[in-house]
């Protein structure tokens, strides 16, 4: 049975993963996540597991890339120990110390209650819309 609490649970934990995000924390982020985890990001090889998001946040940090993100949830659904996000986001995006880039784009997100009742993200997509610019 879906309860408001675990709708309110879920929009945090997109909360907390924009934060994480945002301030390059790779211990939070990854917390925020189950150990498989798969991430699809645009341009990229499909990322599976923590070990390979720590070695994309390792290039990340060679390249001093810096991702300043927002986002908006256009639906969400918790149906039992799942839930199911849809929405759209932003990205400024600053690269070796070059001008920052906006992009804009969709995302899905698939989370999983734990026994312990938090909710980690299990699996993310994110596309880009065609047009980059700079920001």
């Amino acid at each position: 049975m879906t309860t408001f609490n675990d709708e309110v649970a879920v929009r945090q934990l997109h909360d907390e993963v924009i934060a994480a995000l945002n301030a390059l924390d790779v211990d939070k982020l990854l917390s925020l996540h189950t150990d498989n985890i798969i991430l699809m990001e645009p341009d990229m090889p499909t990322i599976a597991g923590k070990v390979e998001v720590i070695q994309l946040f390792k290039k990340f940090q060679q390249q001093k890339l810096v991702y300043k993100l927002s986002y908006t949830i256009d639906e969400l659904e918790v149906f039992g120990q799942r839930a199911f996000v849809r929405g759209q986001v932003v990205k400024h995006i600053t690269k070796n110390d070059q001008p920052p880039i906006m992009e804009t784009g969709k995302f899905i997100t698939l989370s999983q209650k734990q026994d312990d009742g938090r909710w980690l993200r299990t699996h993310v997509m994110v596309n880009n819309d065609e047009h980059r610019q700079a920001s």
